[in-house]
């Protein structure tokens, strides 16, 4: 990580992250799962079925809350950005990408 970070932003720099991650992920969430009915925007709800921050139940839970919601649950993995998670992301982008 630090080489990763440091190589990318700079000597010292993923000291910065951490503290920057640390603040975000102790601080309260204001939103639960059923404000998720608000959003009318097309949405995707992703996770891996081994993913150990997010549950096939929870993401469904959160995706029937959705108005224009769509569930991915991608086999074999955790909670690691994988390239068909890349390709899922990807194609729901450009499913509702706007050309102008």
């Amino acid at each position: 990580m630090k080489a990763d970070y440091d190589d990318a932003q700079g000597d010292g720099h993923w000291r910065t992250y951490l503290g920057l991650f640390f603040d975000r992920a102790v601080a309260p969430i204001s939103y639960a799962v059923d404000d998720f009915a608000g959003i009318t925007a097309p949405t995707l709800i992703l996770a891996g079925d081994r993913d150990m921050f997010c549950t096939v139940e929870l993401a469904s839970a959160a995706y029937r809350t959705l108005q224009a919601g769509e569930l991915g649950i991608v086999p074999n993995t955790g909670h690691e950005i994988t390239t068909p998670i890349i390709d899922a992301m990807t194609d729901f982008l450009i499913r509702h990408s706007v050309t102008v």
